[in-house]
Formats: C-alpha cells, structure tokens, sequence
C-alpha cells in the first residue's frame, strides 16, 4: 500500500499524485490526481530548523545532492492537525554518488516536542522516486496513525526497501538560544557518514 503523503515538487507546490492521494482531496480539488495546492501561503513552523541545517549541509558536502521536499500528512486523524492546519512534515532528500541515498524524516512539531527525528537509509542505488516515496509516504501514515510516534510496524513494512535509524534529540533546541544550523548540519555528515 502506497503512503498518503502527498510530496512537493522544485516549484515548491504540493503535487497531489494518484498514488499519494488515495481517497483525499486537496484544497477542494474533489480528488483530481492532477491538481495542485500552492504550498508557498504556508509557513514551515518548527520544520524550518531542518530545512535550514539542509541549506548548510548543501554548504559543508558539496558533492551531494541534497532537495528539500514539503508534505502534507494524511489526513482523518487528530495528529494530522497542528491547530487548525493541516501537519507538515518535510523529507531531506539526500543523493551520493557512491552509495544509496538517505532520506530525513520529520514533522511539524506542535503538541509534540519530543518527537525524534528519523533517517531512512535505502539498501540499493540506485533508487528511483517510487520506492522513496512509498517508504517516506509510510512513515508518515504510521506516525499518524500512532498519533504522533515513530510506527515500528509501519517501519517493518519498508525494511527490505530502507533501514529506519531515530535520531534522538537531533536539532534540540530547534529555535532560539543554541541553535546552530551550521553545528547541527556538520553533526549529521558526521553522524550519517556523508563525507
């Protein structure tokens, strides 16, 4: 089963596929597979910490390919709000040229501060768009159907396609005092084993 996650393109618009709609619609559209919802009118909220140190891991490891995607989370949970919108997560999209990729997993933060970040390390390269999106799409439905946790079951579903790797406290404190996107993005090549 695909994920509900629905994934945003260069344009920084939110593409409503077949596979990542299923029986929702986005921004009225009445379930047109072709429509799109302009993301720009939204702001990032306590995603920008990771989009940021993204920017600067772009810096620090030039010779990855390194793309930022916005997703809405399904929706028809409680957990798929964060007060009267509908939860943003976004994927870090990281391509080497000698290994398989590793995408980052995170979602909007409100009413759960303690939510860990999560790396998704594929087992083949190349991989192409299907497979991460399937394996971030599932992700993302297993936290909301857990009500903002980490699925170990959805987790399992994807294990011959991607190891699933929690990164606790990563990007703690995320705003304010003593945050670093500099200190944070040199931390995940190192801990991720970019360089």
């Amino acid at each position: 089963e695909v994920g509900d996650a629905c994934l945003a393109d260069a344009d920084d618009e939110v593409v409503v596929t077949q596979a990542a709609l299923g029986r929702r619609a986005v921004g009225g559209n009445g379930g047109d597979p072709h429509a799109r919802t302009a993301f720009g009118v939204r702001k990032l909220g306590t995603l920008e910490a990771l989009y940021e140190v993204a920017v600067e891991m772009r810096e620090l490891a030039p010779s990855l390919q390194i793309d930022s995607k916005p997703l809405f989370l399904k929706e028809g949970r409680a957990f798929s709000l964060a007060g009267q919108e509908r939860r943003l997560a976004l994927a870090v999209v990281i391509q080497r040229a000698d290994a398989p990729p590793i995408v980052l997993v995170d979602v909007e933060r409100t009413g759960v501060p303690t939510l860990s970040l999560i790396a998704l390390r594929f087992k083949t390269t190349p991989v192409h768009p299907p497979p991460v999106e399937h394996a971030v799409g599932a992700v993302l439905d297993g936290i909301v159907d857990q009500g903002g946790a980490w699925s170990s079951s959805a987790e399992g579903r994807i294990r011959h396609v991607c190891d699933c790797e929690r990164l606790p406290k990563a990007l703690c404190p995320r705003q304010g005092k003593g945050f670093s996107a500099r200190n944070w993005a040199a931390r995940l090549v190192d801990r991720l084993g970019l360089v």
